[in-house]
Formats: structure tokens, sequence, C-alpha cells
């Protein structure tokens, strides 16, 4: 029995990215990942740790996880659907927040927490979510503006020296590879 999916992102090839999250993990010394979106689930597409970094991931290619707690990877996906393509489909109740305590959260708090998401910019939680794990988040997406994938970079959620510098490093990281992987996309489109 073999059981083969195709994924779409974009025009971006598999190497691309699996090339872009080699070179965000060789420069921080993190795991860099793409993530998808799949109903209401997130898909792990690539992962790539760096051999020094502290922690291993449980999520690798293939992992799916619900978008019901709401850290920044769950934030932006939820933030690039339609409001009413959640409400009509998620269950509303099963929501909660990042962190350890996991608090359940009722709609209007969730619903005011993905519409306070700047669905282009990074997002990130510093305290990291239920299993120690921070994420600093951005998306990638198609010419038309649609989500294609999220660029992550995969963390230990412990306290850094200077978390101001910390934040930028990564910040330019993930901007400039996202600018890279989205300008491929684009000019895919044009020829």
């Amino acid at each position: 029995f073999s059981f083969e999916r195709r994924i779409s992102v974009g025009d971006i090839s598999p190497n691309q990215l699996r090339q872009a999250c080699a070179d965000i993990s060789t420069k921080l010394e993190t795991a860099s990942e793409i993530i998808l979106r799949r109903n209401h689930s997130l898909l792990w597409h690539i992962t790539d740790e760096h051999p020094l970094q502290p922690i291993k991931l449980r999520a690798h290619p293939g992992y799916v996880r619900s978008t019901y707690e709401l850290d920044s990877i769950s934030r932006l996906v939820l933030a690039n659907c339609d409001m009413s393509e959640i409400e009509s489909s998620w269950d509303l109740s099963r929501f909660y927040e990042v962190g350890v305590k996991g608090t359940r959260l009722n709609w209007s708090e969730a619903r005011q927490q993905i519409l306070n998401t700047d669905r282009h910019a990074m997002q990130f939680d510093m305290m990291g979510n239920s299993k120690g794990i921070r994420r600093f988040s951005i998306p990638i997406t198609a010419p038309d503006g649609k989500l294609v994938a999220l660029l992550t970079v995969a963390e230990a959620a412990v306290p850094v020296r200077d978390e101001i510098i910390h934040i930028e490093r990564i910040r330019s990281t993930l901007e400039s590879t996202k600018k890279e992987l989205e300008l491929h996309s684009e000019n895919s489109n044009t020829q």
C-alpha cells in the first residue's frame, strides 16, 4: 500500500523551498519549515533542523495539526481565511490560547485575535506553544495575494539575551527569503 499526495506551492519548486529552509536553518542555527493549510488543518511540507539547535521537532513532513491553538502559525493561516468560512465550518468552541495552560477562548476572543493579526507580516509568540516551541511565521503568497504557504523558524522557547535584536534578525531573514520565493513565483507566472 502506498499513498501519494500532490502538493502545490504556487509556482515555487520543492527544491527552491528545501533550499530556502536549509539556508535559513544554517544562517540562524534553528529549524525552518514550510507549512501549508489543508482545510481545517496545518500540514508540514518541509522541515530542516540544524544539528546545533537545542530542540527536536515532533513535526516532520506529513505531520498534521489542527488550527485551534492560536499560536503564530494558526493566527496567520486563519487571518488569511474569510471570516465567514471560519464561522460556517470550524468548531468555534475549540479555540484556545497559545502556551502551556492552553486556556479555552470563547469565539469572540478568538475572532478578535484572528482579526488583529496582520496577515501580511511576520507573527511570533515569544512564550512558545504548548510543546515549548517558539515559531516565527511569515506568509508566502501567490501573485494574486492568496496564501500559498507559511515559512517559519522554529526554536526552543527559552529566554534570549536581547529580544529585540533576536526578533529583528529572524524577521530580516524571513522577509528576504519570502521576497526571493515570491519573486520567483511572480516571474514563473509572467513567462
